[in-house]
């Protein structure tokens, strides 16, 4: 049986000690054979993860380079049939198509997410905190200042923009980090004092649905960064093999930030791998 510690009291630095105690005494009990899986798994998730983005990454390249080529052409042809004006009018009829739809888009899902916590707030509110605060813990902010890509200037600012950080490699080392966590914590959890903090129960309970809306938001919010960089603040990343024009450096940046937003729709099913 558990301590009767009241679950919504606050986490008070002796509480946070007591947890940190008793994680410890159930790290060294679980099995070394355990450990050993656990470590052999978490280096096959992040190879599953990274696969999964990298093949977002390739599509939406080899689509932009269909696009761009596909443009060129039609535009030509406009041009030499004198009819470039209407053409450009078209395409831009296209674009506001595309934004008006990828906005309804939002719209759905924000009405999905509001009618989730409408039914049952108790379980989906929580849900929507954690996701919260990791797009915006992510991102740096609605200013995209900060964040996961930034920890390149740690290394000092002559490291900024480094291909590590400013990619879809965060989020797949990210993601590994808290999918690797939560099963660690359940390997844990069984091996915890019988008198334990009973926020390990609550947190064992519902650690993969939190996991999951952790991952999807901290993937929103690397693409978000991303975005900003690419689309706002455009500069080169500074540790790509060879010269290329500011032009690629966006292109790769903008596919980067795409390819992580279209990874989020996994952590919808549950799929990490």
């Amino acid at each position: 049986m558990t301590t009767a510690i009241p679950a919504a009291s606050p986490l008070s630095q002796s509480r946070q000690a007591r947890m940190v105690d008793e994680l410890r005494y159930a790290l060294r009990g679980i099995p070394r054979e355990k450990l050993r899986g656990w470590g052999a798994d978490s280096a096959t998730l992040l190879g599953r993860v990274t696969v999964r983005r990298v093949k977002n990454f390739g599509k939406l390249l080899v689509n932009v380079c269909r696009g761009a080529a596909g443009e060129v052409t039609r535009g030509r042809q406009a041009f030499r049939q004198g009819t470039l004006k209407s053409h450009s009018a078209s395409r831009a009829i296209a674009a506001k198509e595309a934004i008006v739809s990828t906005s309804a888009d939002i719209t759905r899902a924000v009405k999905n997410v509001a009618e989730a916590i409408r039914v049952n707030p108790a379980e989906n509110a929580p849900t929507l905190v954690v996701s919260t605060l990791a797009f915006l813990v992510a991102s740096g902010g609605v200013d995209g200042d900060g964040g996961v890509p930034d920890l390149d200037l740690i290394a000092g600012i002559d490291a900024h923009r480094s291909i590590f950080t400013h990619s879809i490699i965060s989020g797949a080392v990210i993601e590994t980090l808290l999918m690797s966590s939560a099963t660690l914590v359940g390997l844990a959890h069984s091996h915890l004092p019988t008198e334990h903090d009973p926020l390990w129960d609550a947190i064992a309970k519902h650690k993969d649905r939190y996991v999951r809306s952790a991952s999807q938001g901290v993937s929103l919010g690397i693409a978000y960064h991303l975005l900003v960089d690419g689309v706002i603040e455009p500069a080169a990343y500074h540790d790509l093999p060879g010269t290329y024009p500011l032009e690629v450096h966006e292109t790769l940046i903008d596919a980067n930030a795409l390819a992580e937003g279209i990874d989020a729709k996994h952590k919808d099913k549950g799929s990490h791998g």
